[in-house]
């Protein structure tokens, strides 16, 4: 094996490893909140008053949030995801960083989801071009994190693969990629090829419809096959952030004032 690639797994392997006993460090940065680290019970509350201090303090929308991240506790995971669909800002993999496991939940659930990925061989990119790239995006079966192994466990992780294969299924993630999660082991890993993202979409697709419909929008492949001019790219860039500042700057605003009177989106769920 190749001395680069070596070095590639060797970083990933580091990568993927959670810490023990750290929360997720959750800090703003201009226009962006950044999430970097496992995520543990209390982060999605973290990440709510974050949102508060940006919105109602400093008068500033949330544009983005960038995750750095191994995954994590998957039902806080799942409270991330909802306050980040009620927000509507783009994700972001961090250059040089992961978004695996649980983490996944997360980068679905943002207006645009901007990452880098693995070749469809499975090769993996030199350390080189990782750190000058937006991170790559992991999957795998969601686990319990208990010692036991008794059947009340069993059971329990039986209900949280129900539930996280409710939630795929709702982004609307192509189904062989949530069997290919689903089969693949907690102590592994499927880092997310060019194939997989090009069908998971850097949009939802209602956003993506509304986007070609307005703005004569084209996923970035195309756009370079019909080579596109500067000035034609930079008239797409504007029309897209006038759609998301007419659709979603103010419901971000009304959301997030909704959190700054204790509402939280989980509290509404059975």
């Amino acid at each position: 094996m190749p001395n680069k690639l070596l070095l590639v797994l060797a970083f990933l392997v580091t990568a993927i490893t959670p810490a023990v006993g750290h929360a997720a460090d959750v800090f703003l940065e201009k226009f962006r909140l950044n999430i970097v680290g496992e995520i543990r019970p209390g982060d999605a509350e973290r990440v709510a008053q974050s949102a508060i201090e940006q919105v109602t303090k400093n008068r500033k929308k949330i544009a983005s949030i960038w995750v750095n991240s191994p995954g994590g506790d998957v039902a806080e995971a799942i409270r991330i995801a909802d306050l980040v669909s009620g927000m509507k800002p783009d994700v972001y993999v961090a250059k040089g960083g992961v978004c695996a496991s649980s983490c996944f939940l997360i980068f679905l659930a943002g207006y645009e989801r901007i990452a880098s990925w693995v070749r469809d061989d499975g090769g993996m990119p030199t350390p080189e071009k990782r750190a000058s790239r937006f991170g790559l995006v992991g999957i795998h079966r969601p686990y319990l994190k208990t010692p036991s192994a008794d059947l009340e466990s069993v059971k329990k992780q039986e209900e949280l693969m129900r539930r996280f294969r409710s939630h795929l299924a709702s982004k609307q993630v192509p189904q062989y990629l949530v069997d290919e999660m689903m089969a693949r082991p907690s102590n592994d890993i499927y880092w997310l090829r060019d194939r997989d993202l090009e069908l998971i979409g850097p949009y939802s697709a209602g956003d993506e419809e509304a986007l070609i419909a307005r703005c004569g929008y084209k996923r970035s492949g195309k756009i370079i096959d019909e080579e596109w001019s500067e000035a034609r790219r930079d008239k797409l860039t504007d029309c897209g952030i006038d759609y998301w500042d007419e659709q979603y700057f103010e419901p971000q605003i009304n959301f997030v004032v909704k959190l700054a009177g204790g509402w939280r989106p989980w509290s509404t769920k059975k």
